[in-house]
């Protein structure tokens, strides 16, 4: 007499519900990947106008220029052993931002950190043909995570007591542009080509707004 099947899958059944699985899922993927950069470049955005909120209200009350850095690990000085600058770039290089405040009283002029080095999200970045003033020499912030006497010579946003804003070109609103994708020492690595979104801050007010989603090939 022969049995009846009591319950249970074939080896055979088994291996067709994983396969269907596995083609799900990579065809999945993509708009997972999508959704959870979208999700991190808004929040990115969100981020960084607050920052440049934040340093605009604080040089109207205070009366002193402020500055949103953007951290560049390529520029700390001292410079860091080969093991802490590799960690330092995976958390900071072009992925932090900070505020300062321009403090006249010394001689010369310092730079009071007023806002912790704040990491965008995972996998997020800034670009580097954002339209911030470049870094100098003259110009140069506290960096702690590099070291307590570490400083950094970043590009940056300034505004002015009265709301106007120097970046890297003379006229219209400075265009500051985050892309999902990482910064490597000369060259940026998208990880998705339409990551891009882009902030604009009035050269007159200090005012930042959201402006547009650009493909991350254009400059």
């Amino acid at each position: 007499m022969k049995r009846g099947r009591t319950g249970g899958f074939t080896l055979a059944e088994l291996l067709v519900v994983m396969t269907v699985m596995v083609i799900l899922f990579s065809l999945a993927s993509p708009a997972i990947r999508g959704l959870t950069g979208g999700t991190g470049r808004r929040a990115a955005v969100n981020m960084v106008v607050s920052g440049i909120e934040q340093a605009r209200v604080l040089a109207a009350t205070e009366g002193a220029a402020t500055y949103l850095a953007v951290a560049d690990v390529d520029r700390i000085s001292p410079p860091p052993d080969s093991a802490s600058a590799a960690s330092l770039k995976e958390r900071y290089h072009f992925r932090a931002f900070a505020v300062f405040r321009e403090d006249n009283s010394t001689a010369p002029v310092s730079y009071k950190q007023i806002s912790p080095w704040r990491s965008l999200p995972p996998s997020i970045s800034f670009r580097r043909s954002s339209q911030l003033a470049p870094g100098s020499p003259n110009i140069t912030f506290p960096f702690t995570p590099g070291g307590a006497q570490a400083t950094i010579s970043s590009p940056f946003l300034k505004i002015s007591p009265l709301g106007e804003v120097t970046g890297a070109t003379p006229t219209g609103p400075a265009l500051i542009r985050i892309y999902q994708g990482f910064a490597a020492t000369d060259r940026e690595i998208p990880a998705d080509p339409q990551g891009n979104e882009t902030i604009a801050v009035s050269r007159f007010t200090g005012r930042a707004t959201y402006q547009s989603q650009l493909p991350a090939g254009n400059p």
